[in-house]
């Protein structure tokens, strides 16, 4: 099934890279689970799943355009190893915490923030390292591999999680998150530096820098709307991840293994979706699977609030996590395509910005909402929201295309600058 996929292998710096990024991504997905059930665990509100996820995802909405600017000016090599080191010792930390049974909500918090920190300076590094690794050709396919990764990571990641916490103690979890931290850095390690050209200038400049990366994707027509779409699919439907604990046990009744399998579900629809994309000429079809995902993923977000049968809901998350994936995946490649190459670290830090800390403010906003109503009614209120933006949106698909059409012109070059 990843025979189209699979000769972007054959580039070793990519292979290298995808080795521990692969690891390093099991690792977040075992965090995630184990995070977000010991959260529940202590707490049991869904107000403190909401902060946890908040303080995880929202430091990328100060920090990503700046990391873009540090993407561009630094080597993005060193820039992630020191990251992904920085974010070990806090797994590490996490696990001694458990371990010693020291650890209440509060100094769940602070590691949550910094290891958001930690992943909001390296996103866009790591974004914009892929086009270096690759050659000019082989993008597309190193895009959808790179999100096949991640969402076999988010079908994995949960089982393991959800078997030590009920076998074995949920520290393990985070000691395992800590291992594959380091697995990341010895690859890169692996990676020369000075892949692409710096550009060393005054720490003056920065703020002005960031306003030209702003200014440039705002005033890029097509660029400007794929940071609509996936504004409204990052607050509106992928806080659902985050309130799954609540999910499992106060809606469903099914504990921690209940979690796991919706995490699955959601997993596996999203590494289908990578690989549905792969078997098929996805080129020109980018503009319509975006829109269309981003319909699909409001109605079934809706249908997920309404049902508390719960292998309807492992179903209704299969497809949304499936639309979601294919959204993302196809908004990614366009921005990739679109975007000159000296604006790319700054306009993948808001393009990460987005992705990473806009459903920090959706899952804040739900998490107290459902303090007054139910997550189930909290979740149909955003899907529905969800859905009359996507149908509103429809007409833009005239201008997803331009950036299909960039691709057959050659990766970078700068299409449609201007208002509409």
């Amino acid at each position: 099934m990843l025979t189209t996929l699979l000769p972007v292998l054959a580039n070793p710096l990519y292979r290298r890279y995808m080795a521990g990024n692969s690891a390093s991504l099991l690792g977040l997905w075992v965090h995630r689970v184990a995070i977000g059930w010991l959260t529940w665990e202590i707490t049991h509100s869904g107000f403190w799943l909401g902060a946890i996820a908040f303080a995880d995802l929202a430091p990328a909405i100060l920090i990503g355009p700046f990391a873009g600017v540090w993407a561009d000016r630094v080597d993005r090599v060193r820039l992630v190893i020191a990251t992904q080191s920085a974010s070990a010792l806090l797994g590490l930390m996490l696990f001694a915490l458990v371990v010693t049974d020291q650890v209440e909500i509060y100094s769940l918090l602070t590691i949550a923030i910094c290891l958001g920190v930690a992943a909001s300076i390296a996103q866009p590094a790591r974004l914009a390292l892929i086009p270096l690794l690759v050659k000019a050709g082989d993008m597309s396919a190193a895009v959808a591999l790179g999100s096949v990764a991640f969402n076999t990571a988010r079908f994995v990641g949960p089982m393991l999680a959800g078997s030590m916490i009920a076998w074995a103690d949920v520290s393990y979890a985070f000691l395992f998150n800590a291992i594959t931290y380091a697995v990341m850095v010895f690859a890169l390690y692996g990676i020369p530096s000075g892949l692409h050209a710096t550009a060393t200038r005054g720490d003056s400049r920065i703020l002005q820098d960031v306003a030209d990366g702003f200014r440039y994707a705002l005033g890029h027509r097509t660029i400007r709307v794929i940071l609509l779409i996936i504004t409204c699919v990052a607050i509106l439907a992928k806080p659902v991840a985050e309130l799954l604990p609540g999910f499992a046990d106060a809606v469903f009744g099914r504990g921690a293994f209940g979690l796991a399998l919706l995490t699955q579900a959601m997993g596996i629809g999203a590494l289908t979706g990578g690989i549905l994309l792969a078997r098929i000429d996805a080129t020109r079809l980018l503009a319509p699977i975006t829109t269309i995902g981003f319909v699909l993923t409001a109605v079934l977000v809706c249908v997920f609030g309404v049902t508390d049968n719960f292998y309807l809901g492992l179903g209704v998350l299969f497809l949304a996590s499936m639309a979601m994936s294919c959204t993302g995946i196809c908004t990614q490649t366009l921005t990739q395509h679109a975007v000159r190459e000296d604006m790319r670290g700054r306009v993948l830090s808001i393009w990460g910005l987005i992705f990473r800390g806009a459903p920090a403010i959706g899952v804040l906003l739900m998490g107290a909402a459902s303090e007054f109503s139910s997550l189930g009614f909290v979740v149909l209120v955003a899907g529905l929201i969800c859905l009359l933006v996507s149908l509103a949106g429809l007409r833009w698909r005239a201008t997803l295309s331009l950036a299909s059409a960039t691709n057959h012109r050659g990766v970078g070059q700068d299409a449609s600058v201007g208002g509409t």
